[in-house]
């Protein structure tokens, strides 16, 4: 027995008056102390004498789980114990962070486990039985990446000067609780241009909310990062088109040249790329100074 189990085994003598011979079954935990009776009489009892088996894994089924939990997952090994054992299964990147519910579902080889709400891939599994674990099984359970369905709010259509919010939503985001460090939104004509800034889970596995930054253009491609799991492409959003209030000029340039001074806004951030810059001159004559101008 120990303080997790108190069975009775059947021995018989091997060597007379000196030494028996005993079957032991249904053993779990440390520092397990005997006690033999013979004849109506007990004697002493020897305490730690063994250790009962470390459980031991040797595969997962049903890997890929939802961030909000409860899928159902076996976990298959040995040394797991009775339907009376106390078990402890936790998993996460070295084996620990997440704790699933788990139940004994064939004595000794097979567990049953619900488990927890989580974000995460390639995480390690350890089964603790009674006061022994296992070793860690690695790459044995994964989150499934998130998936983006819509993009909306003010930074969609918002203007180059950025700083809108911007709504993410979708499903598999995970739970409320992990750091917000883990979020990563990128977007921009390949999906990568710009980093959207203040991300934050606001309804856990379905919504998340950033800021956008300063930037220009359109069909932008919007993917969503959580602890390194990249979701699905959004496409597409863009930033507020420009818009001339008027220009003004101080006059030519030695060289003859005219200055214009074009005044508006959504022009875009110092040193945006102008795409193209025209006006129409005598005889509707269209003329491109693109290369001339700057922001």
């Amino acid at each position: 027995s120990n303080s997790y189990f108190n069975n009775v085994v059947s021995c018989q003598v091997l060597d007379p008056h000196t030494q028996i011979l005993c079957s032991m079954s249904d053993c779990y935990g440390s520092s397990v102390s005997w006690k033999l009776a013979v004849g109506g009489q007990s004697s002493n009892s020897v305490s730690n004498a063994l250790s009962c088996a470390i459980p031991i894994i040797n595969s997962v089924t049903n890997i890929l789980l939802n961030t909000s939990g409860g899928d159902i997952f076996y976990v298959d090994g040995l040394n797991f114990g009775d339907v009376s054992s106390i078990v402890r299964v936790t998993y996460g990147p070295d084996g620990y962070g997440y704790t699933a519910s788990c139940i004994v579902h064939t004595a000794g080889t097979l567990l049953k486990c619900t488990a927890a709400p989580g974000i995460g891939y390639g995480h390690a599994i350890v089964v603790k039985v009674a006061d022994l674990s296992s070793s860690p099984l690695t790459n044995a359970l994964s989150y499934k990446c998130p998936v983006i369905t819509t993009v909306y709010g003010p930074g969609v259509s918002g203007p180059t000067t950025g700083n809108d919010i911007v709504y993410i939503s979708g499903s598999q985001f995970g739970p409320f609780g992990y750091s917000p460090s883990n979020i990563i939104v990128t977007y921009g004509p390949t999906g990568i241009e710009y980093l959207a800034t203040g991300c934050t889970l606001v309804s856990a596995h379905t919504n998340i909310q950033c800021l956008n930054v300063p930037g220009t253009g359109k069909d932008h491609r919007w993917q969503l990062s959580i602890a390194t799991q990249k979701s699905n492409f959004y496409e597409f959003t863009a930033y507020a088109p420009p818009v001339i209030y008027y220009y003004t000029t101080n006059g030519t340039t030695t060289s003859g040249s005219m200055l214009i001074y074009i005044h508006g806004f959504n022009f875009g951030y110092l040193y945006s790329k102008i795409t193209s810059i025209t006006y129409t001159g005598y005889n509707n004559t269209i003329y491109d100074v693109t290369t001339r101008c700057s922001l």
